[in-house]
């Protein structure tokens, strides 16, 4: 058996990161014997003689993150039987595609890179917790050193207790979800996993996002599958007015609130989770280019870049 195929067209689409690029090829096959639509084989000589298999890269092209069209894959193909052609002659159409971009940031004095989606959501919120002291700012309290939380010293501020029995207020947050698109022919699950593992629990050690260091931290990350090897990872960044800390009052030995001989409680900690501090700006490196990445996070955009 004899298959002789040739190109009839071809079509290219680009797009801004967050949409599609993909490329079209029309091929046409003519058999010297006929070949049934219905017979696995017969499909597969006619796919190994155009498109190869799915995931495969476009003709002649060699994988990578470095060219406009090398990032491409083979999603999805369909043969069709040419009407009065004897089961000989078929048309194959195959559709290549990548869930990378082309950002053109040339114009801003660094090179055009491929880079797949980086997105970002805010939600504000507030957190209802019982005091025994206020302050007009968080800089106004004593605040223990982020490594040691647990009983502090005394924490200062306004008294506002009555008899040792706190009164309620809401404690403003923050919750940040950064989202990328990670490519697992190049970063695998593993590293992922890695990078999950290490800044889940931990406060920032370094200048991320409009934050400085130890200003949030890690609440949760997430890996999800969106479609062959492209995967969706997500960390939850959380600030807290008051770094994620409750009060607790000093306490005598019968478990009552220790009071001052005025009414109000006489000592006042600070008590929080002792959490570790890690690099945050490493999960920048699961993307094609980690600056670029960084920058499409924090300005929303890669047209403010650098």
């Amino acid at each position: 058996m004899t298959i002789d195929s040739y190109i009839l067209n071809q079509r290219f689409q680009d797009s801004s990161p967050s949409g599609q690029q993909m490329y079209t090829i029309n091929w046409r096959c003519v058999s010297d014997i006929a070949l049934d639509p219905l017979n696995d084989a017969a499909m597969k000589s006619i796919r190994d003689a155009t498109c190869l298999e799915p995931l495969s890269p476009l003709p002649g092209v060699t994988h990578s993150v470095t060219g406009f069209l090398t990032t491409l894959r083979l999603r999805q193909y369909t043969i069709t039987p040419v009407v009065g052609g004897e089961q000989k002659i078929f048309d194959v159409q195959g559709v290549y595609s990548s869930e990378y971009g082309w950002a053109n940031i040339s114009g801003a004095g660094g090179s055009d890179k491929l880079v797949l989606p980086v997105t970002i959501e805010m939600e504000a919120n507030e957190r209802t917790v019982n005091v025994w002291r206020v302050a007009s700012s968080p800089s106004a309290f004593a605040l223990p050193p982020l490594a040691i939380y647990g009983k502090s010293y005394d924490i200062g501020g306004t008294k506002v207790d009555e008899a040792g029995k706190p009164i309620e207020i809401r404690v403003p947050t923050m919750d940040v979800r950064v989202s990328m698109l990670v490519d697992t022919h190049k970063n695998t699950l593993g590293v992922v996993y890695d990078k999950i593992n290490t800044i889940q629990g931990r406060w920032n050690s370094d200048t991320f996002l409009w934050w400085s260091a130890s200003e949030v931290f890690c609440t949760s990350a997430n890996a999800a599958p969106v479609r062959d090897e492209i995967y969706r990872v997500s960390f939850n960044i959380r600030w807290d007015y008051w770094k994620d800390c409750v009060q607790i009052p000093e306490m005598d030995n019968d478990g009552g609130v220790l009071g001052d001989g005025s009414g109000k409680a006489k000592n006042v900690f600070w008590s929080g989770p002792a959490r570790g501090t890690v690099a945050f700006a490493t999960i920048w490196s699961l993307s094609a280019d980690s600056t670029l990445a960084a920058q499409m996070a924090k300005e929303g955009t890669w047209l403010t870049y650098p």
